[in-house]
């Protein structure tokens, strides 16, 4: 927002930005007004650093899809219920959340679920995701994908 700001108003003339949003009072929408990355981006680090985020942590997406959705939620249980026992067995330090629907559940005619593992120890996490990933049976029709350090989550 920042940047697109920057580019209003060039020369002479002045220039407006509109923000639509649901969340006026989010922390990125009060520093892009005031056009303090500064402050946004110490206070975003001490966030992800409390929580154990990247760049503290390494993350793993798993999106699991399907077109049937009671199939595809099984698929993905399948899948978390795997990744915990190969944490157990291991004791990594993986954390795992989900699996739960992302914001855009459903996807060109595919239900979708996703599930995040959260790594202070890379190869830990890469450790777990290389053996359950051998386990994994797909049918065409469920299917799944990891995404290292996503930049999105939708």
């Amino acid at each position: 927002m920042s940047e697109v700001a920057g580019r209003t108003g060039r020369g002479e003339k002045p220039g407006r930005v509109l923000v639509q949003t649901y969340s006026p009072d989010h922390p990125a929408i009060i520093a892009a007004c005031k056009h303090d990355y500064k402050s946004f981006s110490e206070q975003e680090l001490a966030q992800r650093e409390q929580f154990g985020y990247p760049p503290f942590a390494s993350l793993a997406r798993i999106i699991m899809r399907g077109p049937i959705q009671l199939d595809a939620e099984e698929f993905a249980d399948g899948i978390v219920k795997k990744i915990k026992l190969e944490i157990s067995k291991a004791s990594a330090p993986v954390r795992v959340l989900g699996p739960a629907p992302p914001p855009i559940a459903r996807l060109r005619g595919h239900y979708r679920f996703h599930a995040m593992l959260i790594s202070k120890d890379p190869s830990a996490l890469n450790a777990i995701l290389s053996r359950v990933q051998s386990t994994i049976k797909t049918n065409g029709d469920n299917l799944y994908l990891v995404d290292i350090d996503p930049l999105d989550m939708l």
